[in-house]
């Protein structure tokens, strides 16, 4: 490949090592600089690539949660355990770098993994609860979402 003046290029930049490695950029062309190819510190690849898309957000993403919704029985009896899971609608949300909690008020529950995207709940006690879930992608537009679902328990 011929490095033109004026021409941008794909690159990788090599980095010393102990420091990050495998950062790709768009960087001036050698020329650019002032530079022929051969003193150049850059590696030329091939400027057809198209660049990776990184998205914003830490998780990767750029996307947005429009909704969380909780698929589970809405009655049960006392002393019953139900399972609850959380269906996390959106564009680009990525449910294996977020979190989920789980919370059940309006009387006494136990929540058997409160930080897992699918949960079994105790009913302990009859009374009207409600089971949320929240779900936190940090960089996603609309984070954090929370679902809520009543629960019935006799």
């Amino acid at each position: 490949m011929t490095i033109k003046p004026g021409v941008g290029v794909h690159g990788e930049v090599t980095n010393p090592p102990a420091l990050a490695t495998g950062v790709v950029q768009n960087p001036f062309t050698p020329v650019e600089y002032g530079r022929t190819a051969a003193k150049s510190k850059y590696t030329v690849v091939n400027d057809d690539d198209a660049l990776p898309d990184y998205g914003t957000g830490s998780s990767g993403d750029s996307g947005a949660i429009s909704g969380v919704t909780i698929a589970g029985a809405t009655t049960a009896s006392d002393g019953d355990t139900e399972i609850y899971a959380a269906n996390v609608a959106g564009t680009d949300v990525n449910t294996s770098k977020g979190t989920f909690a789980w919370v059940v008020t309006g009387g006494s529950a136990t929540v058997a993994a409160s930080t897992a995207s699918s949960t079994s709940i105790t009913f302990n006690e009859a009374a009207s609860f409600t089971v949320a879930c929240t779900y936190t992608e940090v960089g996603v537009t609309g984070s954090p979402k929370t679902g809520n679902k009543t629960v019935t328990v006799s």
